[in-house]
């Protein structure tokens, strides 16, 4: 009954204080979870403003990948299929949109009988105006944005030393056209050593009028955190982890793990 009582205070006390304009009532929500419980803020974060700035991107998005390039049709399906926080969100009371926060939604995106999935990073506004919508790659990568990053230069690298070999002509117009898991993690011993949490990814590449798949393995790093990554072929054979970083070779750690 103590605990009920502190909240109902503690929330007339902050009515007050807006009402006054000294304070704004703020709900920080961290995880996943307690944004999945919370009816209103999960309302906000998609409501047809903001389903509307996805549908924007996933039509840029289709022209950049030149998906459905004669679909005429102004009816689209949108269908969320994760929402992870980078920063707590936080709403300030009387307001439709959070004040604080960054956090990215993960969605499916029909068009014209073809379905796409697509990234959007959001960041929250400190008016009254709506969050920012920026387009993120593709896919359903388990990497965060700063590994994302680092990765993707040596797998653009392997994109065309694989031209090379085969002989295709330099292609100028890469892009990423999807990421995917294609081992969930997993742990690799190696001798009389474990490496933990080890996951394997398909990033497929639309160079020109070609599909080019590279495969990338991320390990985890013990200390500080974070993961390194090694870029090859397809076709190649998964290297030894142990030998690889024994030898030092470019493995980019970072921080931020997998997201």
């Amino acid at each position: 009954m103590q605990n009920i009582l502190f909240k109902i205070t503690k929330f007339t006390l902050c009515l007050l204080l807006t009402f006054h304009g000294i304070a704004d009532c703020q709900t920080p929500i961290r995880t996943t979870s307690e944004l999945l419980q919370d009816k209103e803020a999960m309302d906000s974060i998609m409501s047809i403003d903001i389903l509307n700035d996805m549908v924007k991107l996933g039509t840029t998005q289709d022209s950049k990948l030149n998906i459905q390039s004669n679909c005429t049709t102004k009816e689209y399906g949108i269908t969320p299929i994760l929402v992870y926080i980078i920063q707590p969100i936080e709403f300030n009371y009387g307001r439709l949109f959070p004040s604080k926060g960054i956090w990215k939604v993960r969605y499916k995106f029909d068009r014209c009988g073809e379905s796409k999935i697509y990234n959007a990073l959001f960041t929250a506004s400190n008016d009254r105006e709506k969050p920012k919508c920026d387009m993120l790659l593709p896919g359903t990568t388990n990497a965060s944005q700063l590994l994302i990053k680092d990765a993707l230069t040596s797998a653009l690298t392997n994109v065309h030393l694989q031209a090379i070999k085969t002989g295709d002509k330099k292609c100028e117009d890469v892009n990423v056209f999807d990421m995917r898991v294609s081992e969930g993690f997993h742990d690799v011993t190696e001798g009389d050593k474990t490496f933990k949490g080890v996951w394997e990814e398909i990033w497929t590449f639309k160079c020109c009028d070609k599909m080019v798949d590279v495969a990338i393995t991320f390990i985890p790093n013990a200390d500080p955190g974070g993961a390194s990554f090694i870029c090859r072929s397809t076709s190649d054979k998964k290297p030894q982890i142990s030998s690889i970083l024994s030898v030092n070779q470019p493995i980019k750690p970072r921080t931020g793990g997998a997201q």
